[in-house]
């Protein structure tokens, strides 16, 4: 016999249930009209928990808004689709966009300025983000309290553990130009 998991329960072993922030189907952007993304943001959400990297927009459960209608300034040189892109939130004080047409999801900010390193995904969807959140909880969860963070031993093979992990679901997310995994991982490493 055997067992399915769903995404849903994956993320709830990992994050607690009250702390996924879902969306309400009927209060999804008309935006968003890939399958899986609506039903990922309606189903399984996303995680909103204090001191985590990732902070979700705050109108992000009663409807993310355009970058377009935020941000108009920082779009000047991109190509015109991604106004379109909603925002998710924030993570490490990077704009995260969802292009809603395709479920991919991008880095808008620290040097991510060319179309080009804007326009590739830095998750090719919100699963890959969600893998990507819960990677940074299981080896980082130490960090969520700063104040009593009993740092381990060895920090070096927490992080490589973390950069494996991490390239198993996205393998070039220490090479994206785009990335915030490079800055993250050397912030961590200088603290």
């Amino acid at each position: 016999m055997s067992v399915a998991i769903t995404v849903r329960d994956w993320m709830e072993q990992y994050f607690d249930i009250r702390d996924l922030v879902r969306i309400p189907p009927d209060a999804i952007a008309p935006g968003v009209t890939d399958a899986a993304t609506r039903e990922f943001l309606s189903g399984v959400g996303l995680p909103e928990i204090d001191m985590s990297p990732f902070v979700p927009d705050e109108q992000f459960s009663t409807g993310m808004r355009t970058l377009a209608e935020l941000c108009p300034e920082e779009l000047r040189g991109l190509p015109a689709r991604c106004g379109e892109w909603l925002l998710l939130g924030h993570f490490m004080d990077i704009p995260y966009a969802l292009d809603g047409t395709t479920g991919t999801v991008h880095a808008i900010g620290r040097g991510c300025r060319t179309a080009d390193s804007v326009t590739r995904p830095a998750h090719r969807d919100l699963l890959s983000l969600a893998h990507a959140l819960r990677a940074v909880r299981q080896h980082l969860g130490f960090l969520e309290d700063q104040e009593f963070a009993v740092w381990p031993d060895d920090i070096d093979a927490v992080l490589d553990a973390l950069i494996a992990d991490l390239t198993q679901v996205e393998p070039d997310c220490m090479t994206h130009p785009a990335g915030i995994w490079p800055p993250l991982i050397e912030d961590i490493r200088a603290m």
